[in-house]
């Protein structure tokens, strides 16, 4: 240990022993280095302060207003702009709740604070809840605002940034915290930045006040470029420590990975893996129906679509099915299709093999009689998008004659004695 001054670290290189690296040891560690850090604020930073809407430097617990340069014989008076450089900021937003009320630009601490935005800081003694997201003072309508009168949050969200004046890039960098009301300037200034591909730490920013607010009030604009040479100095200066230390302030204690214990020898004849078991299948209230396991019968070949009827008695009808009949009957039934009632009944009264003769032709003569005879016109059509029905129409002739009486006409012309050739 040295004396004075001086501080004490832990070497670089310092390695944990074993028993030190377990699960149950990292937990007891982080609980009892909490505990003795608790009440504690470490890893402080010089910072930039903006109470009255001037800019102040708090460091040490000392605050000094930054002034700009006055002619000779002038006086001095704030400076009202910062031309400055972020050379880092803190990827998450910060927050902040003050117990009582408070003053945007006030020096004293937060009752709690966070600056992962996920669980209170280490040193907060008096944490409003264990992680932020279910926080009371994180919830809108948890505190109205006594500018605008609405709801907002009793806990503020800030932007942490890591600045170097651009007239001294060496000089020590300070922190700034982008007040809730200064948070969506900041984002439409970062968001005109990228839409140009223009990276915030290679540029000089203007940092100014807004006139017409009543409490202060941050404005973002462009200055110039940096010079390829500033741009490679603030580049080394973002992995120093002091921009580390504000823009990610807290750190947890990383343990090494515990070894890994070394595998058990195989046996010499490993038994195969028993046959995986079939997945289990939740039941109760919320779970999802399970539908019943059905034997699935095999399907039946799809038979082929059949065309309009003419066609198919045209096509799938064998040429020697009809052969049997008359021409006149085998006319018939081709005309009203093989599946028509009449046609089936005129099939019927001729079976195969039998002598067309004058009974067979006088029934053949009393079933054409008995075809009606439709009127002539359009079909009509029954049923949203339903096809039209052709009705059975007997139409006239040339000759004038309808269907049945030249039917009727032909069988008994069939009947009559044929004449001798050369009478």
């Amino acid at each position: 240990m040295t004396t004075g001054t001086q501080l004490t670290v832990v070497p670089a290189n310092f390695q944990l022993p074993a028993h030190l690296q377990t699960a149950e040891a990292a937990a007891a560690i982080a609980a009892h280095n909490a505990a003795a850090a608790g009440g504690i604020k470490i890893g402080g930073f010089p910072r930039i302060s903006i109470k009255g809407s001037k800019f102040h430097v708090v460091k040490g617990g000392e605050t000094t207003t930054i002034m700009a340069p006055a002619a000779p014989g002038q006086p001095q008076l704030p400076m009202m702009i910062l031309e400055a450089v972020i050379a880092s900021a803190n990827p998450q937003l910060s927050k902040t709740y003050y117990d009582g009320e408070y003053q945007p630009g006030d020096d004293k601490e937060p009752t709690c604070s966070a600056d992962n935005g996920i669980v209170p800081d280490a040193h907060i003694v008096n944490k409003q809840s264990p992680t932020c997201a279910i926080c009371p003072q994180n919830q809108w309508g948890s505190k109205i605002s006594k500018t605008t009168g609405r709801d907002v949050k009793a806990c503020s969200d800030t932007k942490r940034l890591a600045l170097l004046p651009a007239a001294d890039l060496k000089f020590e960098a300070l922190g700034l915290s982008i007040p809730p009301a200064s948070l969506g300037d900041w984002g439409k200034y970062v968001k005109a930045l990228s839409e140009r591909n223009i990276p915030v730490n290679a540029i000089v920013t203007n940092i100014t006040f807004d006139a017409t607010a009543s409490f202060p009030k941050l404005l973002f604009s462009f200055n110039r470029v940096l010079t390829a040479a500033e741009y490679a100095t603030v580049a080394e200066r973002a992995k120093g420590d002091d921009v580390k230390n504000i823009v990610s302030p807290v750190r947890q204690l990383a343990l090494p990975a515990p070894a890994a214990a070394p595998a058990a020898p195989l046996p010499a004849q490993v038994p195969p893996p028993p046959p995986p078991a079939p997945p289990v299948v939740p039941t109760g209230f919320g779970a999802p129906p399970v539908a019943p396991t059905v034997p699935v019968a095999p399907s039946a070949p799809e038979k082929p679509k059949r065309a309009p009827r003419k066609a198919a008695v045209q096509q799938d009808l064998p040429l020697d099915a009809l052969a049997h009949l008359p021409p006149e009957v085998q006319a018939t039934v081709r005309t009203l299709g093989i599946e028509d009632p009449l046609a089936q009944a005129l099939i019927a009264k001729y079976p195969k093999a039998a002598p067309v003769g004058a009974q067979q032709a006088a029934a053949l003569e009393s079933v054409v009689g008995s075809i009606p005879i439709a009127p002539t016109g359009p079909a009509p059509v029954t049923g949203f998008g339903a096809a039209p029905v052709v009705p059975v129409v007997a139409r006239a002739p040339a000759g004038g004659l309808s269907l049945k009486d030249q039917l009727a006409a032909r069988l008994r012309q069939s009947q009559a004695p044929t004449a001798p050739a050369g009478q």
